[in-house]
């Protein structure tokens, strides 16, 4: 979906109607192999016998391919056409259409509606929340298991990032507002609290 004056080339809308999900192959492919085999080594060395030789070899037996020449060419078009004509890339509100759309009308819309809602300027001390909730998780005697400690420490850390889905089968296309917390320090103490409770006081 189109909705700025911009006109999308039938090779470019080829390309985006892969969909947001859509990973070009690695252009260093026995690099990227080396980086997915030390990665899952990582992973696996809480296993009492890990596979690591098994895995190596159907990693490597398995070699990814190339990336076309015009499908490389046609992405360097297309990051360079939005970036000209300061254009985003999302997805729809419902289905998995692409929305290509001006980047100052997106944001526009969002401030709209946060403006619309009474959103006000947060004034949290994110690093100490962030200091707060890994002493918590690291005090826990009775709840948080010693073991589960270390994964409920999440890494790279942020606030929870609100974002906007535009929904194109209505009117003047407004926004849906989405707030993703995957980076947010409590994200995986909550999915462990969930089922911790659902577990021992049937909550």
């Amino acid at each position: 979906m189109n909705t700025n004056s911009h006109g999308i080339r039938y090779y470019y809308a080829d390309l985006l109607e892969k969909g947001l999900k859509f990973a070009f192959p690695p252009s260093n492919s026995q690099s990227a192999t080396d980086v997915l085999i030390a990665d899952l080594t990582v992973a696996l060395e809480k296993l009492n016998d890990p596979p690591y030789t098994q895995i190596s070899a159907i990693i490597k037996e398995n070699p990814t391919d190339r990336i076309p020449l015009q499908l490389s060419s046609a992405a360097r078009s297309v990051k360079r056409k939005l970036k000209d004509n300061d254009l985003c890339v999302t997805r729809a509100d419902k289905g998995n259409p692409v929305v290509v759309m001006k980047r100052t009308e997106y944001k526009t819309k969002m401030k709209n509606f946060i403006d619309s809602n009474g959103g006000k300027l947060c004034t949290l001390n994110f690093s100490k929340f962030c200091q707060n909730v890994r002493k918590y998780i690291s005090n826990s005697t009775y709840v948080i298991e010693q073991r589960s400690k270390q994964f409920l420490l999440n890494i790279n850390l942020s606030p929870p990032r609100l974002y906007g889905l535009p929904k194109g089968h209505k009117k003047d296309i407004p926004i849906r507002p989405i707030v993703s917390f995957l980076s947010s320090p409590t994200y995986k103490l909550c999915q462990y609290l969930d089922t911790w409770f659902k577990t021992n006081a049937n909550f």
